[in-house]
Protein backbone atom coordinates (compact mmCIF):
# COMPACT_ATOMS: atom_id res chain seq x y z
CA UNK A 1 0.00 0.00 0.00
CA UNK A 2 1.41 3.37 -1.00
CA UNK A 3 1.80 6.11 1.59
CA UNK A 4 2.95 8.81 -0.80
CA UNK A 5 2.93 12.46 0.25
CA UNK A 6 2.60 13.56 -3.35
CA UNK A 7 1.12 12.08 -6.54
CA UNK A 8 3.45 9.55 -8.08
CA UNK A 9 3.42 11.58 -11.30
CA UNK A 10 5.48 14.27 -9.54
CA UNK A 11 8.47 11.95 -9.83
CA UNK A 12 8.11 11.13 -13.51
CA UNK A 13 11.40 10.06 -15.15
CA UNK A 14 13.72 12.74 -16.47
CA UNK A 15 15.83 11.94 -19.53
CA UNK A 16 19.22 10.37 -18.85
CA UNK A 17 22.12 12.49 -20.07
CA UNK A 18 25.20 10.40 -19.23
CA UNK A 19 24.21 6.83 -20.02
CA UNK A 20 21.46 4.74 -21.58
CA UNK A 21 19.21 1.97 -20.33
CA UNK A 22 20.12 -1.65 -20.79
CA UNK A 23 17.95 -4.02 -22.81
CA UNK A 24 14.76 -4.75 -20.87
CA UNK A 25 15.44 -2.02 -18.30
CA UNK A 26 12.65 0.43 -17.41
CA UNK A 27 13.10 4.00 -16.18
CA UNK A 28 10.45 4.63 -13.52
CA UNK A 29 11.22 7.74 -11.44
CA UNK A 30 13.66 10.61 -11.01
CA UNK A 31 14.58 12.68 -7.94
CA UNK A 32 17.24 15.18 -7.00
CA UNK A 33 19.32 13.89 -4.09
CA UNK A 34 21.72 15.97 -2.01
CA UNK A 35 24.31 14.60 0.39
CA UNK A 36 24.10 15.87 3.95
CA UNK A 37 26.46 16.58 6.84
CA UNK A 38 25.81 16.77 10.57
CA UNK A 39 24.90 20.25 11.79
CA UNK A 40 23.79 21.07 15.37
CA UNK A 41 20.72 18.89 16.14
CA UNK A 42 20.23 17.77 12.61
CA UNK A 43 21.79 17.69 9.18
CA UNK A 44 22.53 20.30 6.56
CA UNK A 45 22.41 19.67 2.80
CA UNK A 46 25.68 20.10 0.93
CA UNK A 47 24.52 21.99 -2.12
CA UNK A 48 27.63 21.19 -4.15
CA UNK A 49 27.02 17.43 -3.70
CA UNK A 50 23.82 17.13 -5.67
CA UNK A 51 22.83 14.37 -8.07
CA UNK A 52 19.99 13.63 -10.43
CA UNK A 53 18.94 10.16 -9.26
CA UNK A 54 17.00 7.80 -11.52
CA UNK A 55 15.16 4.74 -10.21
CA UNK A 56 15.05 2.10 -12.92
CA UNK A 57 13.88 -1.49 -12.80
CA UNK A 58 17.45 -2.67 -12.13
CA UNK A 59 19.44 0.06 -10.41
CA UNK A 60 19.85 3.60 -9.13
CA UNK A 61 21.66 5.84 -11.60
CA UNK A 62 23.23 8.99 -10.12
CA UNK A 63 24.29 11.82 -12.41
CA UNK A 64 26.45 14.47 -10.68
CA UNK A 65 25.23 18.03 -11.01
CA UNK A 66 28.77 19.28 -10.37
CA UNK A 67 31.99 18.36 -12.16
CA UNK A 68 32.57 14.69 -11.41
CA UNK A 69 36.31 15.03 -10.88
CA UNK A 70 35.68 17.60 -8.15
CA UNK A 71 33.57 15.17 -6.11
CA UNK A 72 36.20 12.55 -5.39
CA UNK A 73 37.67 14.18 -2.28
CA UNK A 74 34.48 15.42 -0.62
CA UNK A 75 31.64 13.15 -1.71
CA UNK A 76 30.74 9.97 0.18
CA UNK A 77 28.87 8.74 -2.87
CA UNK A 78 31.84 9.33 -5.17
CA UNK A 79 34.17 7.66 -2.67
CA UNK A 80 31.92 4.62 -2.22
CA UNK A 81 30.83 3.93 -5.78
CA UNK A 82 32.94 3.25 -8.83
CA UNK A 83 32.45 4.66 -12.29
CA UNK A 84 34.37 5.54 -15.44
CA UNK A 85 34.73 9.29 -15.03
CA UNK A 86 36.59 9.71 -18.29
CA UNK A 87 33.80 8.20 -20.39
CA UNK A 88 30.56 8.75 -18.49
CA UNK A 89 30.35 10.80 -15.29
CA UNK A 90 27.66 8.82 -13.52
CA UNK A 91 27.41 6.41 -10.61
CA UNK A 92 25.16 3.40 -10.24
CA UNK A 93 23.94 1.06 -7.51
CA UNK A 94 22.27 -2.17 -8.55
CA UNK A 95 19.46 -3.25 -6.26
CA UNK A 96 21.15 -6.52 -5.34
CA UNK A 97 23.95 -4.45 -3.74
CA UNK A 98 21.58 -2.56 -1.44
CA UNK A 99 21.15 -4.01 2.05
CA UNK A 100 18.47 -1.55 3.18
CA UNK A 101 16.81 1.74 2.34
CA UNK A 102 15.29 3.51 5.33
CA UNK A 103 13.87 6.85 6.37
CA UNK A 104 15.61 8.43 9.35
CA UNK A 105 14.60 11.50 11.36
CA UNK A 106 17.01 13.83 13.14
CA UNK A 107 16.41 15.49 16.50
CA UNK A 108 14.88 18.50 14.77
CA UNK A 109 12.44 16.09 13.02
CA UNK A 110 13.87 16.58 9.55
CA UNK A 111 13.86 13.38 7.52
CA UNK A 112 16.53 11.95 5.24
CA UNK A 113 17.36 8.74 3.39
CA UNK A 114 19.86 6.21 4.72
CA UNK A 115 21.02 3.77 2.05
CA UNK A 116 23.09 0.88 3.35
CA UNK A 117 25.21 -1.09 0.89
CA UNK A 118 25.93 -4.77 1.35
CA UNK A 119 29.43 -5.65 2.59
CA UNK A 120 32.09 -5.32 -0.06
CA UNK A 121 35.08 -7.57 -0.65
CA UNK A 122 36.81 -5.63 2.12
CA UNK A 123 34.02 -6.64 4.55
CA UNK A 124 32.95 -3.06 5.07
CA UNK A 125 29.42 -1.71 5.00
CA UNK A 126 28.93 1.73 3.53
CA UNK A 127 26.07 4.01 4.55
CA UNK A 128 25.08 6.85 2.26
CA UNK A 129 22.81 9.59 3.62
CA UNK A 130 21.01 12.21 1.60
CA UNK A 131 17.85 14.27 1.19
CA UNK A 132 15.57 13.61 -1.77
CA UNK A 133 13.63 16.40 -3.50
CA UNK A 134 11.58 16.54 -6.73
CA UNK A 135 13.24 17.39 -10.02
CA UNK A 136 12.66 20.86 -11.52
CA UNK A 137 10.61 19.14 -14.24
CA UNK A 138 8.16 17.77 -11.68
CA UNK A 139 4.69 19.22 -11.25
CA UNK A 140 5.19 19.90 -7.56
CA UNK A 141 4.82 23.55 -6.51
CA UNK A 142 7.84 23.52 -4.22
CA UNK A 143 10.70 21.63 -5.93
CA UNK A 144 12.96 22.09 -2.89
CA UNK A 145 10.54 20.26 -0.57
CA UNK A 146 11.99 17.29 1.30
CA UNK A 147 10.47 14.17 -0.24
CA UNK A 148 12.79 11.59 1.28
CA UNK A 149 9.79 9.58 2.50
CA UNK A 150 8.49 9.17 -1.04
CA UNK A 151 11.95 8.20 -2.29
CA UNK A 152 12.17 5.46 0.34
CA UNK A 153 8.64 4.27 -0.44
CA UNK A 154 9.34 3.91 -4.15
CA UNK A 155 12.86 2.60 -3.69
CA UNK A 156 11.73 -0.18 -1.40
CA UNK A 157 9.07 -1.15 -3.91
CA UNK A 158 11.90 -1.73 -6.38
CA UNK A 159 13.81 -3.79 -3.83
CA UNK A 160 10.86 -6.05 -3.04
CA UNK A 161 10.83 -7.81 -6.40
CA UNK A 162 10.80 -11.58 -5.92
CA UNK A 163 14.30 -12.78 -6.78
CA UNK A 164 12.94 -16.28 -7.40
CA UNK A 165 10.74 -14.84 -10.15
CA UNK A 166 13.67 -13.01 -11.75
CA UNK A 167 15.88 -16.07 -11.54
CA UNK A 168 13.24 -18.31 -13.11
CA UNK A 169 12.94 -15.96 -16.10
CA UNK A 170 16.68 -15.52 -16.56
CA UNK A 171 17.53 -19.22 -16.29
CA UNK A 172 14.64 -20.62 -18.32
CA UNK A 173 15.68 -22.54 -21.45
CA UNK A 174 12.23 -22.01 -22.97
CA UNK A 175 10.16 -18.82 -23.46
CA UNK A 176 8.35 -17.49 -20.39
CA UNK A 177 4.91 -15.86 -20.62
CA UNK A 178 4.04 -13.58 -17.68
CA UNK A 179 0.35 -12.72 -17.38
CA UNK A 180 -0.56 -9.69 -15.23
CA UNK A 181 -4.15 -9.64 -13.96
CA UNK A 182 -6.26 -8.46 -11.01
CA UNK A 183 -9.42 -9.60 -9.28
CA UNK A 184 -12.56 -7.76 -10.39
CA UNK A 185 -11.02 -6.85 -13.77
CA UNK A 186 -13.62 -7.74 -16.40
CA UNK A 187 -11.17 -7.78 -19.35
CA UNK A 188 -8.97 -10.12 -17.30
CA UNK A 189 -11.91 -12.48 -16.80
CA UNK A 190 -12.53 -12.44 -20.55
CA UNK A 191 -8.88 -13.08 -21.37
CA UNK A 192 -8.19 -15.75 -18.72
CA UNK A 193 -9.51 -18.69 -20.82
CA UNK A 194 -7.13 -17.68 -23.61
CA UNK A 195 -4.17 -18.00 -21.22
CA UNK A 196 -5.42 -21.40 -20.03
CA UNK A 197 -5.80 -22.60 -23.61
CA UNK A 198 -2.24 -21.51 -24.38
CA UNK A 199 -1.02 -23.76 -21.59
CA UNK A 200 -2.90 -26.71 -23.05
CA UNK A 201 -1.94 -25.96 -26.64
CA UNK A 202 1.80 -25.39 -26.27
CA UNK A 203 2.50 -27.57 -23.23
CA UNK A 204 6.16 -27.79 -22.26
CA UNK A 205 7.26 -25.41 -25.03
CA UNK A 206 6.47 -22.42 -22.81
CA UNK A 207 6.37 -21.51 -19.12
CA UNK A 208 3.38 -19.48 -17.92
CA UNK A 209 3.50 -17.32 -14.79
CA UNK A 210 0.41 -15.49 -13.54
CA UNK A 211 0.94 -12.34 -11.46
CA UNK A 212 -1.86 -10.83 -9.38
CA UNK A 213 -1.26 -7.07 -9.50
CA UNK A 214 -2.95 -6.54 -6.12
CA UNK A 215 -0.96 -9.23 -4.35
CA UNK A 216 2.45 -8.21 -5.70
CA UNK A 217 2.68 -4.55 -6.85
CA UNK A 218 6.48 -4.65 -7.11
CA UNK A 219 6.57 -6.73 -10.29
CA UNK A 220 4.17 -4.49 -12.26
CA UNK A 221 6.20 -1.50 -11.11
CA UNK A 222 9.46 -3.10 -12.23
CA UNK A 223 8.16 -3.82 -15.72
CA UNK A 224 6.15 -0.65 -16.25
CA UNK A 225 2.72 -2.33 -16.31
CA UNK A 226 0.03 0.37 -16.40
CA UNK A 227 -2.96 -1.55 -17.82
CA UNK A 228 -4.45 -4.99 -17.33
CA UNK A 229 -4.52 -7.57 -18.60
CA UNK A 230 -0.96 -7.39 -19.90
CA UNK A 231 1.26 -10.18 -21.18
CA UNK A 232 5.05 -10.05 -21.29
CA UNK A 233 6.95 -12.66 -23.27
CA UNK A 234 10.56 -13.37 -22.28
CA UNK A 235 13.18 -15.25 -24.27
CA UNK A 236 16.69 -15.74 -22.90
CA UNK A 237 15.78 -13.50 -19.96
CA UNK A 238 14.81 -10.50 -22.10
CA UNK A 239 11.39 -9.12 -23.04
CA UNK A 240 10.65 -9.80 -26.69
CA UNK A 241 6.98 -8.80 -26.78
CA UNK A 242 4.37 -6.96 -24.74
CA UNK A 243 0.63 -7.32 -25.32
CA UNK A 244 -1.77 -4.92 -23.62
CA UNK A 245 -5.45 -5.69 -23.26
CA UNK A 246 -7.70 -8.65 -23.98
CA UNK A 247 -6.93 -9.13 -27.65
CA UNK A 248 -8.79 -11.85 -29.64
CA UNK A 249 -7.65 -15.38 -28.85
CA UNK A 250 -6.81 -16.19 -32.48
CA UNK A 251 -4.55 -13.13 -32.79
CA UNK A 252 -2.84 -13.85 -29.47
CA UNK A 253 -2.17 -17.46 -30.48
CA UNK A 254 -0.78 -16.32 -33.83
CA UNK A 255 1.63 -13.86 -32.18
CA UNK A 256 2.78 -16.45 -29.66
CA UNK A 257 3.22 -19.13 -32.33
CA UNK A 258 5.53 -16.82 -34.28
CA UNK A 259 7.75 -16.34 -31.26
CA UNK A 260 7.81 -20.03 -30.38
CA UNK A 261 8.74 -20.92 -33.95
CA UNK A 262 11.99 -18.96 -33.57
CA UNK A 263 12.78 -20.22 -30.06
CA UNK A 264 15.67 -22.62 -29.78
CA UNK A 265 16.55 -24.92 -26.92
CA UNK A 266 20.10 -26.16 -26.48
Amino acid sequence: MFMMRNPIEDYSPVALSTTSLERGEYHHFSFVITEIEKHLLGYKPQAQLRYLCHLTSDRLILEPQAKANELQAISNIAASLSTSLNRAPFYQITYDNIASLTLVRSLNLASYVKLTLKPSEKDTVEELTFIATPTPQGRIENPSANRSADFVELGNLMLQVDETFIREIQQSRIPVLVYFWAAGCQPCEIFAPTIDNISEQFGDRITIIKVNMDADPSLPMRYGINTIPTVLLFKDGAIVDKIDGAIPAALFTKVLSRHLATATVE
